[in-house]
């Protein structure tokens, strides 16, 4: 299923489309990769996560509640700033070259809509993994690779890239609906609507602050490395924090969760800098 789920996009679109258009999927998909890999390093937690599971069951809870806000409010919160910058970036990037349009203004928002759904399961995958339920789940693991498969060669002819992302999108998010619900139903013995409220909420957060931001951005002249860099930079600096407090205020509960994990190592930097 994975096997089939990683690899089917480019092998279509070689087939269907022609090196060039894999050429333009392979760029974004590189560009994404670097936020995506960037995201995995913050998965460690999960060694902390498992060992919680087995000896006690309601911190793990409570542990579960700050992986997965805070995980997927920063998976939000970094691939909205990507994708204020990732279309300047590639014209920069691609200037010069004919042959074929890298310049897609749908294409970032379906990649990022890939990442997104992708790394707010994770959560719930590791709760599935720690409880030992794979072999209950398989089933939504093989329905996930047909239905990518086949939303992607039905339409992979006559739209291209647009047709296997949306193979993508459409796969990802039954397999991600159907595991935050069955970890909640089964594991976590809550009602699912916890995850899905998270998700909506950020998922606003992001429309929001990439509306506001592109138009703020279209003020500026991203016409060269130093410049997208320089705004970036002022990007994480505001919506970082934005993001975070905002989700922070709607969670009074798992913020302060947070804060009892934080404080050893506040405690530390502090007495750090007296010395």
């Amino acid at each position: 299923s994975g096997l089939i789920f990683n690899n089917s996009d480019m092998l279509l679109l070689t087939y269907f489309q022609g090196l060039k258009t894999v050429s333009v999927y392979s760029m974004y998909q590189l560009l994404m990769g670097i936020v995506d890999t960037m995201l995995a390093n913050f998965t460690g937690m999960s060694f902390i996560l498992g060992q919680t599971f087995n000896r006690d069951r309601n911190r793990y809870i409570k542990l579960h509640d700050v992986f997965e806000l805070y995980y997927t409010t920063l998976t939000f919160c970094l691939f909205c700033i990507t994708n204020l910058f990732i279309l300047p970036f590639m014209k920069l990037y691609t200037a010069g070259v004919n042959d074929i349009n890298y310049i897609d203004p749908v294409l970032p928002y379906l990649f990022i809509a890939t990442y997104l759904i992708s790394r707010s399961r994770v959560a719930s995958m590791y709760a599935i993994n720690f409880a030992g339920h794979f072999r209950q789940t398989q089933h939504h693991a093989v329905v996930e690779a047909v239905l990518n498969l086949a939303v992607s060669v039905i339409g992979v002819w006559k739209w291209g890239i647009h047709s296997v992302l949306m193979g993508t999108i459409v796969s990802l998010l039954y397999r991600a609906i159907c595991m935050v619900g069955y970890a909640s139903k089964h594991i976590l013995n809550r009602s699912p609507w916890i995850s899905y409220r998270r998700w909506l909420l950020n998922l606003v957060l992001f429309l929001v602050v990439t509306v506001i931001g592109k138009w703020l951005l279209s003020f500026v002249a991203l016409d060269s490395y130093f410049s997208i860099i320089g705004w970036a930079v002022v990007a994480c600096i505001v919506v970082i924090p934005l993001f975070l407090g905002v989700i922070s205020l709607t969670e009074r509960e798992v913020f302060a969760t947070a804060m009892e994990i934080m404080s050893p190592f506040l405690r530390r930097l502090r007495i750090g800098k007296t010395h």
